[in-house]
């Protein structure tokens, strides 16, 4: 009997420690499901400094993803929408509530089948008797390469690691995109790498700290380069039951050095941008 209790005892405390283990390590996956909406809340801060010059510009962008079903389990289809822009800039703004963006979303955050729709422009040929053929190729993809440049904005959610992480463990997210070409006029290259780093586990959310860096690379038909390189840092919370980001909010400095750039030449421009993601089911 005492053998018996012995074992029982020792079987209990292995489970407790078992069940302490996997409680104090997470694996993430998303969990949108078809039929839900997504809204995502994105504001910004920029203040510029150049030629001895300072501006600040904030920006709010909504947008909002409707979830149906995916091609196969473990996937969902993703409709997004910018439904809203505010800036404290003066100047017309781009209606970009004309374009759609569309994906295929794995619940490890791998993207696949990226397309658009719509046109921020009126159709070229309305102005095409007054343009030069070279005005007229830029002018044809210009919308391609605004909305090019507005995917990564709309599905911004960042792969998740193949692995459970516990408190001290990171993961990496690096990007490699490309807007534009050289037969359109404008090109830019960019590499990016975010690190999250777990700091803590309490009552389902996931909290992390981040890191990144990125190099950009641009040209201009009509002459001129630049370079710009950015490292920053911030905070992320994942909400584990929902199977979403909460928050996501990062404070970056950039350098951006230009060469022989039209109307500027060679000068350099630092840029201090804050952040701020906020992420809810509607």
């Amino acid at each position: 009997m005492k053998r018996l209790i012995y074992f029982l005892l020792i079987a209990t405390a292995l489970g407790f420690c078992c069940t302490v283990a996997t409680a104090e390590s997470q694996r993430l996956h998303y969990k949108m499901a078809p039929g839900q909406t997504w809204v995502t809340i994105m504001s910004t801060q920029n203040e510029f400094t150049f030629m001895g010059n300072k501006d600040v510009s904030r920006n709010k962008i909504t947008f909002e993803y409707r979830v149906s079903k995916g091609p196969k389990s473990g996937w969902v289809s993703l409709t997004g929408k910018i439904t809203s822009m505010s800036s404290d800039e003066s100047g017309e703004q781009m209606d970009m509530s004309k374009l759609s963006f569309f994906a295929e979303m794995h619940s490890s955050g791998v993207l696949r089948n990226i397309s658009y729709e719509g046109s921020i422009l009126p159709p070229m040929e309305a102005e095409a008797g007054e343009m030069s053929p070279e005005f007229a190729t830029m002018y044809e993809g210009f919308t391609e390469m605004i909305a090019e440049a507005w995917v990564n904005s709309v599905f911004w959610f960042p792969e998740l690691p193949d692995y459970a992480l516990e408190i001290g463990d990171d993961f990496e997210v690096t990007q490699n995109f490309q807007i534009g070409s050289e037969a359109g006029g404008v090109e830019v290259k960019t590499v990016s790498k975010q690190v999250y780093t777990l700091e803590d586990l309490s009552e389902g959310l996931a909290y992390f700290t981040v890191k990144e860096r990125a190099v950009t690379k641009s040209s201009a038909a009509m002459g001129g380069e630049s370079d710009t390189k950015t490292a920053g840092k911030g905070e992320a919370i994942f909400d584990l039951r929902e199977g979403m980001w909460l928050e996501l909010t990062t404070k970056s400095l950039s350098r951006v050095e230009f060469e022989n750039m039209p109307g500027v030449g060679d000068e350099s421009q630092d840029m201090l941008q804050i952040t701020k993601v906020r992420m809810s089911k509607k």
